[in-house]
C-alpha cells in the first residue's frame, strides 16, 4: 500500500510539473521527499488538518489535505514577507535592530495597535521625531492591512475547500502560527 501511495504521489508530481501546476507539484514533491523542516511544523500542520476534518465530520481526502498544507505554507511565507517588510521599515526609521522590534511587534496575523507600538518604541528610543512617527504609523497600517488580507483570504479558501464555517478555520489558525 505504501509503495502504491509513493508511486501515485510521484506520478502526480510529474504530472503537476509537466503541466506547470507549480505549487501543487512542489507540495507533492515535498511530501514524498525527506523532511527538511522540523517535525513540529509537520505535526502541527497535520494536527490542523485533523481538526478541520473533525470539524466537518469527515477526514480530509489526501488531495484536500495537500491543498490545505500548501495554502497554509504559502500563507506563512507571505506572512513572513509582510513581517520582514514591517521590521525593515521600522528598523530603518528608528535605528532599532529587528530583534528589538520583533519583541515589540511579534509575527502574528492579528492587527497591531499603533498606539501600543508607538509607546513601546518611544520607551526604547526616547522621543520620536514626527517623520519617524509617520513612517512607523504607515508601516503598522500597511502590515495590519497585509496580514488581515492574507488571513481573510486563507480563511475563505480553506472554509470553502473543506466545507466548514470560516469561524472554525479562524479559531484553528493559531495552531499553525497564523
Amino acid at each position: 500500500m505504501q509503495r502504491i501511495l509513493i508511486i501515485a504521489l510521484a506520478s502526480a508530481t510529474l504530472a503537476a510539473q509537466a503541466f506547470d501546476f507549480g505549487a501543487i507539484g512542489n507540495a507533492i514533491e515535498q511530501s514524498v521527499a525527506p523532511a527538511a523542516a522540523p517535525a513540529a511544523t509537520s505535526n502541527t500542520t497535520s494536527a490542523f488538518i485533523d481538526k478541520l476534518g473533525a470539524a466537518r465530520g469527515q477526514a480530509l481526502s489526501p488531495v484536500d489535505a495537500l491543498a490545505v498544507s500548501s495554502a497554509v505554507g504559502g500563507t506563512q511565507s507571505m506572512v513572513d514577507n509582510a513581517q520582514n517588510q514591517f521590521l525593515d521599515k521600522v528598523s530603518q526609521s528608528t535605528g532599532l535592530n529587528r530583534d528589538v522590534i520583533t519583541a515589540i511587534a511579534p509575527k502574528t496575523t492579528a492587527p497591531l495597535s499603533q498606539t501600543e507600538v508607538m509607546q513601546k518604541l518611544q520607551a526604547k528610543t526616547g522621543q520620536l521625531n514626527p517623520q519617524t512617527v509617520s513612517v512607523v504609523q504607515d508601516a503598522v497600517q500597511s502590515r495590519n492591512s497585509a496580514m488581515g488580507n492574507l488571513r481573510d483570504t486563507l480563511v475563505q479558501n480553506l472554509a470553502s475547500r473543506v466545507g466548514v464555517p470560516a469561524t472554525v478555520v479562524t479559531a484553528l489558525l493559531p495552531m499553525v502560527g497564523l
